[in-house]
């Protein structure tokens, strides 16, 4: 299929045994395909290097990863010459549990690879949004063990600390918590509030991270 140069292309793409065995963890049927969504800037060229954005949404009101692809991510990222890709399946899940977005987003990343020989090598940056950033915290560390070579992870809106919990589940080894870490959140936000964040030194998502040996930064936004 060809790519839509400076927009979004979706595709087909097959699972590998490991992506089938994490669908099956989530206590859904695998489904025929995974629906990837890969956007490329206008001047996209494979045989040079490009940063990566892998998206993952929140579960709210049905949510897939392809819409933040879409509504959030796809036009900021390729005009600072970025490339975003996202993984969903065909129909929205019985069990929409990180096993499954995981899987899904496997797939993609693995048919990236496939199509453009030697992008597998290309950074990799996580981002998340409120309920997408508890999915991104949790499943970057499986990422990186399956050979995504992260060098960021941004956690907006984020109020529990789901980053080292991934970490203890899939253990990406001592190297990835200096990965760096954004924090951020809006200052009238009442979900994810500042105090949250990083007012209380023992109890706030940020001081859980850097407790646990995370190499944090944090911004608030107005």
């Amino acid at each position: 299929m060809p790519l839509a140069l400076g927009g979004v292309t979706t595709a087909h793409v097959p699972f590998n045994m490991e992506e089938q065995s994490y669908i099956a963890a989530s206590k859904d049927k695998v489904p025929a395909y995974a629906l990837a969504t890969l956007a490329v800037p206008e001047n996209f060229d494979p045989n040079k290097t490009w940063p990566i954005l892998i998206v993952l949404s929140t579960s709210d009101a049905r949510t897939q990863n392809r819409e933040d692809v879409a509504i959030i991510y796809a036009s900021p990222a390729l005009a600072e010459g970025w490339i975003v890709i996202s993984g969903d399946g065909p129909a929205y899940p019985h069990n929409d549990s990180a096993a499954w977005r995981g899987a899904m987003t496997l797939a993609a990343v693995d048919a990236l690879s496939h199509s453009f020989p030697g992008s597998n090598r290309w950074p990799v940056a996580c981002p998340g949004y409120s309920g997408g950033s508890k999915r991104t915290g949790f499943l970057a560390p499986l990422f990186s063990i399956a050979g995504c070579p992260i060098i960021g992870i941004d956690l907006t809106s984020i109020n529990v600390d789901t980053l080292s919990d991934g970490y203890r589940q899939y253990r990406p080894g001592s190297a990835f918590l200096h990965t760096p870490i954004f924090v951020s959140t809006g200052e009238k936000d009442k979900v994810a509030t500042l105090k949250q964040q990083w007012e209380s030194r023992h109890g706030s998502n940020t001081a859980a991270l850097i407790a646990c040996g995370w190499n944090v930064s944090r911004k608030a936004m107005s």
